[in-house]
């Protein structure tokens, strides 16, 4: 018998506890599967709400695989994906946009078209 079907029979499956169960509207939990399961079991009218954290840990994973298969396929921005990846995570009005320096692995970066495409942005 795993852990889940021990609090199923011994916390939740009373009678008395069924009506408050169908009264809970959401529940806030991360992403554990074996979590997922039992809340569905547990509370079956309630949503699901995965938390912050994990939505955005799961984000961060994700967009740095794709970044390292990205890498491995095309050797021309491996440098730039190496060494500028932080860029990428990191929060968009920390970036500064005042000084901005040339790099030999970004070519076109003095081109004004491309400075007045991301980085003139009005908020």
């Amino acid at each position: 018998m795993t852990e889940t079907d021990i609090v199923n029979k011994n916390c939740f499956m009373s009678n008395n506890k069924k009506k408050a169960r169908n009264n809970v509207k959401f529940v806030v939990m991360d992403m554990y599967k074996p979590y997922v399961s039992l809340v569905k079991k547990c509370f079956p009218k309630a949503n699901i709400i995965f938390d912050k954290f994990h939505i955005i840990n799961s984000i961060s994973r994700a967009l740095n695989k794709t970044r390292i298969k990205i890498m491995n396929e095309n050797k021309e921005v491996y440098n730039k994906f190496k060494k500028y990846y932080k860029l990428l995570l990191m929060d968009s009005d920390k970036l500064n946009r005042c000084n901005l320096y040339w790099r030999i692995c970004f070519k076109k970066t003095n081109d004004p078209s491309i400075h007045s495409k991301f980085f003139n942005k009005s908020r």
